[in-house]
């Protein structure tokens, strides 16, 4: 299982449930996936971030509710992150447990990346997956937004907000369902999927805060890595998506994030045979496809997203990176969906 993305198994141990009251067998969903049947029995199981989507994929094929993930999500708040749920739920305030649960989720997951930033008069808290070809990613981008609404809500009360809610893929057929878990506008179509919060909401206390507590978790949670250490490479594609995202990416930011010097940044990714230029680069074309493929975005739109001066700038960078341009990828990739 080396290389592979791995995810804890967290809110899809309500998968069953939630089929069974749509009258499907979860082994219908499970079929042709590889996966153990006892699986979801247990939410600190781990299972590969790709069998997760697939697993989504199938719910909402076999249900025929294409907001099956919405559903999933909404049944959970941060205490499905187990561990790191607690040490969430401990924190002084709302800013600090959004702090821990962006330093502490690749634990739970390495298949997607969590992040908070400032934008204008408001923060973002933010959920990027990786691989956005992989079946499925709209399903998991509705549970892991639905779970962070709850979160915030249930560990801060109402005036946490959010006050709206971005959603990168398609506007659904009915809106209803997404009005009703939300209870705050929602907008499709957008970069990036994230809560928008106050900065009043990040000083919100928390009802169950224990400084206590929240310091031996804390402590705990360094010492337990379900996931194994990441390479240098592969933190740097962690912190560089959400950075490209809110146009903060440098490479001496990501060196400073990462706490060490741009130079030993340099250096070590040598030894890895890449280069920062090379996971920028990676990182800007996974971006460029997950929008092209699941938003209804225009070309000139996803370039400005990107940082781009101009659409035609993307349009050669998307070539060199693909042999086509994005608008003949968009169309290629409609015609592949089933």
């Amino acid at each position: 299982m080396s290389g592979v993305q791995m995810q804890r198994v967290g809110p899809l141990g309500s998968v069953p449930v939630l089929l069974a009251e749509f009258g499907v067998d979860p082994a219908d969903a499970m079929s042709g996936l590889d996966l153990s049947p006892g699986i979801l029995d247990n939410p600190d199981n781990v299972l590969p971030f790709a069998a997760a989507g697939a697993l989504l994929a199938n719910c909402a094929r076999l249900t025929g509710c294409a907001h099956f993930g919405l559903l999933l999500g909404a049944r959970h708040d941060h205490a499905v992150l187990g561990l790191i749920g607690r040490l969430i739920g401990s924190a002084a305030t709302l800013g600090e447990a959004l702090f821990a649960f962006v330093s502490h989720q690749h634990r739970n997951s390495r298949g997607a990346v969590v992040y908070l930033t400032r934008q204008g008069d408001n923060f973002l808290l933010g959920y990027a997956v990786y691989n956005r070809h992989a079946p499925g990613s709209d399903q998991i981008y509705d549970l892991a937004t639905a779970v962070g609404v709850n979160m915030v809500r249930r560990l801060a009360g109402p005036k946490a907000g959010p006050r709206e809610v971005l959603l990168c893929h398609r506007a659904p057929a009915s809106r209803k369902p997404y009005d009703a878990v939300f209870g705050c506008p929602v907008h499709f179509n957008q970069g990036q999927a994230a809560l928008v919060l106050s900065p009043e909401a990040l000083q919100l206390p928390i009802a169950e805060a224990n400084p206590e507590v929240h310091r031996q978790l804390s402590a705990r949670v360094e010492e337990i890595l379900a996931m194994g250490d990441l390479d240098l490479a592969s933190h740097v594609r962690h912190i560089l998506k959400p950075r490209l995202l809110v146009g903060e990416a440098t490479s001496e930011a990501i060196a400073r994030q990462a706490g060490i010097h741009v130079r030993t940044l340099n250096r070590r990714l040598r030894e890895e045979k890449t280069s920062y230029r090379q996971l920028e680069q990676q990182v800007r074309f996974a971006i460029a496809c997950e929008l092209l493929e699941i938003t209804d975005l225009q070309v000139s739109d996803i370039s400005a997203v990107l940082g781009y001066g101009t659409p035609s700038a993307f349009v050669r960078a998307f070539q060199r990176w693909n042999a086509m341009p994005p608008s003949q990828w968009r169309q290629s990739r409609a015609e592949a969906a089933p």
